[in-house]
This record gives structure tokens, C-alpha cells and sequence, in this order.
């Protein structure tokens, strides 16, 4: 069951920021958070649902995504919590949609995790079939169809979307405001570099947002917790690899090549785990860009973060250690990388 209470402060804070709606739509430019990115987005609820999915999980949401070709993303929140698949899911999905009375087309979107709900999430590829539809139409129906073979339910939504196209034409998808120090949001302060955690070099000045450390044009830091022994961090850093990010947990200066499982907490819940790799860096580095790409949707919803490594293998110098973290402004931090 989701975090009751971090839901409704999302929702207030995310509605009470936005742009007055167009239609059904609600346009929220700079950051977001029910887009991937956060770079802004347009959503609306839907006005059927399954009976399982309260009206304020129930969105389609177009975002500002810098990797696609027409520059947006599509998704659409489909239940409450994530599918029960098997072990064996490739995380595709074969999706069903109709503008009003016209044809049904058969699309292949994949799943995705966002702060507790699941999300069907549209390939580029059909993102030309999609905008010409909401563009001209009144009704969208989409239904996620049912394979028992992988444990994916049925899911069918329908959304009055009239109004898309002047309400995207409202959408100014995020960037750094006008007179901010390169590679930071506006109010950025400066700050000092983490040290040993791998900041700046001396002759640099990074910039503090929220709880994180911009670090140059490398990345940032978030300096999460710090104990009396070592402190606790999560780097996030721009790739050319991939999904052109890296993110580090934990501490540095660990024995390379060691590997850890790792559990992410927020509040009495783990909403994620993984395993990470000690690299050259000496720090454990997540193992999997599907895994980087969820955490990074989860820091951009989450208040409070518990992070738990434990090693995987026996007879190592490794030892299990955890650290609690704050998310304060990730959202402008992340947006002020720039690594998508």
C-alpha cells in the first residue's frame, strides 16, 4: 500500500504548482513530478477506471523527454501497485488504444515503477500515432491486455483528452532560468566540496541545491548521512554509456569488485532493491540501467530514504552498513546535470 501521507503531499504540492488546466489537463512547466525526467508535463485523470485504481493514480501523462524524437514521453498510471509478474517478464506489454469511434490499434508499451504505481509507458515508436490522435480526438481508451502467462492483468482506462494540443502548446518543458549560474536552477547557493566523497576539485566552486552537491559538470553528490565513522552518499553522474547515468551508494574507498545487495526504504516500506558493484572509484555502483532509472523516478517522489547494503559474498572484508538520506531538491538538482 502506498505512503498515504507522502501521497497527498505530492498531489498538493504538484496541483497547487501547476498552470491553470486546458480542458481536463493540468500543464506543469520546469520540473514535475509525474513525468520520468521532471522537466515538466501535462496530465489529466481518467474518468473510467478500474474500481482498484483511485481517480488520482488513474493519469495519462505527456512529459518533456529530451530523448525522444518529437521530445516527449507518454505514459499512463495503470494500478496502484505493481503487477505481480513472473520472473521471466520482459517488462513489454501489448496495449490496445482507440481515439473516439476510430479504428483500435495494437501497440507494444513496457512497464515501468514510479513511486508506488505502475506505469505503462509508450515506446518512441508510436509516439507520431499517439500525438495524431490526441490531437484530433475527444476520447481515448487505452486497455493493457491481459497474458496470464506473465501474470499482467487487464486494465482499460478511457480519459476525455479534449483540449490536448492548446494545453501542450502551454507546456515550456524546464530549463536553467536566465541568469543562474551554469548547470544550477536559480537560487542555487555555493557551497563546499564533499571531500573524500569525490567532489570538486579545490579551484572549483560546486553549488549546493537542497541536500546535493553539484560537483563541476561531472555529477552530483548527495551527502545523505554521515556517521562517525564514514559518511553515506548516493552520486549521480553523467554517462555517455547506456542510459548516460551512473549512480554510486554508499561509501568510498571500498575494496573494488566487492558486490553488495541493497535495499531503498521510505518510511516502513522498501520500495526497491538491487545490487551494486564496488568500481574504480572505490564506491558501490547499481548494477543495471533499469534499476538506475527507477531509483531516479522514486528520489524525484520519495521524503525519506533508508539506505541498506549487505554483502553478497562470504569471505571478504566487506560488512554491512546502511545510512538514512534526504531527497531535499532533486528535482532542481537533477534537472541542472543535465544528463539526459
Amino acid at each position: 500500500m502506498r505512503h498515504a501521507v507522502l501521497l497527498l503531499v505530492l498531489l498538493v504540492l504538484a496541483w497547487s504548482a501547476a498552470q491553470p488546466a486546458t480542458g481536463g489537463w493540468t500543464v506543469e512547466s520546469d520540473f514535475d513530478l509525474f513525468s520520468f525526467n521532471g522537466l515538466g508535463a501535462l496530465w489529466l485523470p481518467a474518468y473510467q477506471h478500474p474500481d482498484d485504481l483511485p481517480v488520482e493514480d488513474a493519469l495519462l501523462v505527456v512529459g518533456c523527454d529530451p530523448n525522444s524524437p518529437n521530445g516527449y514521453e507518454v505514459s499512463a498510471w495503470v494500478a496502484s501497485l505493481p503487477f505481480a509478474v513472473t520472473a521471466d517478464f520482459t517488462g513489454e506489454v501489448s496495449v490496445l488504444v482507440r481515439f473516439d469511434q476510430g479504428p483500435v490499434l495494437t501497440q507494444t508499451w513496457f512497464l515501468a515503477d514510479s513511486i508506488g504505481v505502475q506505469e505503462a509507458v509508450a515506446f518512441y515508436d508510436v509516439n507520431e500515432a499517439l500525438f495524431a490522435g490526441l490531437a484530433q480526438a475527444r476520447n481515448f481508451a487505452l486497455r493493457v491486455q491481459a497474458d496470464a502467462a506473465t501474470g499482467v492483468p487487464e486494465r482499460t482506462l478511457q480519459y476525455d483528452v479534449s483540449g490536448f494540443s492548446a494545453a501542450l502548446d502551454q507546456l515550456r518543458c524546464g530549463e536553467a532560468p536566465e541568469g543562474a549560474p551554469e548547470g544550477a536552477p536559480e537560487g542555487a547557493a555555493p557551497g563546499t566540496a564533499p571531500g573524500d566523497a569525490g567532489g570538486a576539485p579545490a579551484d572549483v566552486e560546486p553549488t549546493v541545491v537542497g541536500a546535493w552537491t553539484i560537483d563541476d559538470d561531472d555529477g552530483l553528490l548527495g551527502m545523505l548521512a554521515i556517521a562517525p565513522d564514514a559518511a553515506g552518499v548516493i552520486g549521480v553522474y553523467c554517462s555517455d554509456a547506456g542510459n548516460r547515468l551512473e549512480i554510486d551508494v554508499g561509501r568510498y574507498g571500498l575494496a573494488q569488485d566487492d558486490v553488495y545487495d541493497v535495499t531503498f526504504r521510505s518510511g516502513n516500506i522498501d520500495f526497491l532493491t538491487a545490487t551494486a558493484t564496488v568500481g574504480p572509484f572505490g564506491a558501490p555502483q547499481l548494477d543495471g540501467d533499469d534499476i538506475e532509472e527507477r531509483l531516479v523516478r522514486f528520489l524525484r517522489g520519495v521524503v525519506d530514504l533508508t539506505v541498506t547494503l549487505a554483502p553478497r559474498r562470504t569471505g571478504t572484508t566487506a560488512v554491512p552498513f546502511a545510512f538514512t538520506a534526504s531527497t531535499l531538491g532533486f528535482n532542481d538538482a537533477f534537472a541542472a546535470i543535465g544528463c539526459r
